[in-house]
């Protein structure tokens, strides 16, 4: 079931993101800050009931990582919003489709 609402919830803000990137004309310099201050202060709300830290995290082994994690975050996004926002729906569909295949990797 799980599997179930977030293939939905993928397609929704992907249409969400279509819209507002195409049809509202919303700039990508714009558009990806407002969209990570919004996923931030989500999982900040969310994270005293569903996350802890240990102090295990503040090793080099796991700051590096975390480094890496977030440079390849950055360079998928933009490829991913750039893309979003030129291509038509249905020839942006293979990239949606690898997306799960990437994070995994």
């Amino acid at each position: 079931m799980f599997a179930f609402i977030a293939t939905l919830s993928q397609v929704g803000g992907v249409l969400i993101d279509k819209i507002v990137l195409t049809r509202r004309q919303v700039s990508l310099r714009v558009f990806v800050p407002l969209l990570f201050l919004f996923l931030f202060l989500f999982s900040m709300v969310l994270f005293p009931f569903l996350g802890t830290i240990s102090s295990q995290i503040f090793s080099p082994y796991y700051i590096v990582i975390f480094i890496l994690m977030i440079a390849t975050a950055i360079v998928w996004n933009i490829f991913y919003y750039r893309g979003l926002q030129q291509e038509k729906m249905n020839e942006f569909e293979l990239i949606i489709m690898f997306q799960p295949l990437f994070t995994i990797i």
